[in-house]
């Protein structure tokens, strides 16, 4: 019951408590250093507070083979960019590794990501592909749900998540990056 409390109390001071190198007596709340300071103490509080059932996902992901992209997507889920591209490295898909880095925080990447997956689409091959990567795709585009070629088959970022997790992916890819 104390760690409940302890996590809720925590969300309330990243919603409306003191902002990190802000001072509300003096520093105007509408300004974008304060909006800023608020997103970065969200953020802070969702990765801490993810973290325990991150760690454990992915600890069961493990013990099976050819789980690696539900790996990196379960790392993306707690902002942990790093770890993502060390598995998409050690898996040897370099250019996952590569699209993985940029977190899908760069605009111009993001509407390149989307013109792809438009693309697959278009001539179905996305058909081919494992719903995990489009999912990985599909996130990094800052899209959080993806309709595919396949009318049976619609790609959502946040199946299977937690309100914690699903609010931090829309937090951190499908939100504009400033």
């Amino acid at each position: 019951m104390m760690r409940q409390f302890h996590v809720i109390l925590g969300l309330c001071i990243a919603l409306w408590g003191r902002a990190p190198g802000c001072d509300p007596e003096s520093d105007n709340i509408n300004s974008y250093a304060y909006a800023k300071s608020r997103k970065e103490a969200l953020s802070n509080w969702l990765v801490d507070t993810t973290k325990p059932v991150i760690e454990e996902e992915i600890a069961d992901l493990q013990r099976e083979d050819g789980n690696e992209l539900r790996v990196m997507l379960a790392y993306l889920s707690g902002h942990d960019i790093a770890r993502a591209c060390a598995v998409a490295q050690r898996s040897r898909d370099f250019r996952l590794g590569l699209l993985l880095s940029q977190g899908g925080s760069n605009p111009v990447s993001r509407a390149m990501l989307q013109k792809q997956l438009d693309h697959w689409k278009k001539f179905k091959h996305d058909r081919y592909m494992k719903s995990e990567r489009l999912r990985v795709y599909t996130l990094l585009s800052g899209l959080m749900v993806w309709p595919t070629s396949d009318r049976n088959l619609t790609i959502n970022c946040c199946a299977g998540l937690d309100w914690k997790r699903a609010l931090a992916l829309h937090l951190w890819y499908y939100c504009s990056p400033t």
